[in-house]
């Protein structure tokens, strides 16, 4: 392919075209050696392909499909991977230190009449893959679905597996030190050695929370409403500080004073719930809609909201019943950007101390 061979020219600083396209099918490419270094190929497939050896170093291949391909010794250092899907691949001794393979959630853009609609997420995946002493350190697997995979050997040492699914996924002799795995669901994984067992445990990987269906996070909230409804007295408040939440509709839930302090969320819908005294502090939310929620007195201190939606939201001062004394909203620190303020209640004065960038009001 001409484009390939300018593009090698471009990523040797001789000149050449920087290689950009989408929506390519590759379909049985045998090219050992490929230089695809930053190259920008998106949503393509790249089906029963040989490329031992390629470098993808610092590409952008989002959306893209690798099937039942040979991909040993592949270079994919900080590649843009999220959104991508690996199956049936031998993936051996790859590099793919600091990439981000994190998966593209749903996200709201506006129409041409000003309202927002959704866009469907795209799962970032590897099944039936053999990663067998790849290199992986510092990569971005947060949120990802590993399933069936070999990383015998591989090294994970300060990847983020924060929130990912892992069935039957081998581990054995892998280097996991300063990984995290908060938020992971790990179903017959096989950790091999003491050591790795004991790196997992440091993590904290096997007494976080992680749920698909939100079943587990719903039956929390048994135990607060009671708690709510005693003033306390009674039942347990319930507590996400610290945890990976995703994809869980709490529409319409009395979530008062619950905690998701220094937690992700993403996708999460807390549309008309009531959610006074929250505490959001040094939580992370993406692509979260809060459209008509009671959010008086919620804590979003030092907290970063991007593309989320709380058209409608109460963002009022609490009065408290006793004393009469009013509690505020808590911005100090707080980043949001492409946040969708539009007909909530809210003194635009009191995100004096916060940062809001790209937002509709």
């Amino acid at each position: 392919m001409k484009a390939m061979s300018q593009h090698a020219a471009f990523a040797k600083g001789r000149g050449g075209r920087r290689l950009i396209v989408q929506n390519a099918d590759l379909t049985g490419l045998n090219a050992c050696g490929l230089n695809l270094h930053r190259a920008v190929v998106l949503n393509s497939r790249f089906n029963k392909v040989s490329l031992e050896s390629a470098n993808f170093s610092d590409a952008d291949l989002t959306g893209s499909v690798f099937y039942f391909s040979r991909l040993t010794g592949c270079d994919f250092s900080r590649a843009q991977l999220r959104g991508v899907r690996f199956h049936d691949s031998d993936m051996s001794g790859a590099r793919i230190t600091g990439a981000d393979m994190q998966t593209v959630p749903p996200a709201f853009q506006y129409r041409q009449d000003g309202s927002m609609q959704e866009v469907r997420s795209r799962t970032t995946e590897i099944s039936a893959c053999n990663l067998e002493g790849a290199d992986l350190e510092g990569a971005s697997l947060a949120g990802i679905t590993l399933k069936g995979v070999n990383l015998r050997g591989a090294n994970l040492r300060g990847a983020n597996l924060a929130g990912t699914q892992l069935t039957s996924v081998v581990l054995d002799g892998a280097r996991l030190e300063g990984a995290r795995f908060d938020g992971a669901v790990l179903q017959d994984v096989v950790l091999g050695s003491n050591a790795e067992a004991a790196a997992l445990g440091t993590a904290q990987a096997l007494n976080t929370l992680r749920m698909d269906d939100g079943s587990q996070a719903l039956a929390m909230l048994k135990g607060h409403k009671e708690w709510v409804a005693a003033l306390g007295r009674s039942g347990q408040r319930a507590d996400f500080a610290g945890r990976v939440l995703r994809d869980i509709d709490f529409s319409g839930l009395d979530l008062s004073a619950v905690s998701f302090a220094r937690a992700e969320l993403l996708g999460l819908r807390f549309d008309a719930a009531v959610l006074a005294s929250c505490d959001f502090s040094g939580a992370t939310l993406r692509y979260c809609t809060f459209a008509e929620a009671d959010l008086r007195a919620a804590i979003f201190a030092k907290a970063t909201v991007s593309h989320c939606r709380l058209s409608g939201a109460s963002m009022q001062p609490l009065k408290l019943r006793d004393s009469g004394r009013e509690v505020p909203v808590r911005f100090e620190g707080a980043r949001f950007d492409w946040v969708d303020f539009s007909g909530a209640k809210l003194d635009r004065e009191a995100l004096r101390n916060a940062l809001a960038t790209n937002c509709r009001f």
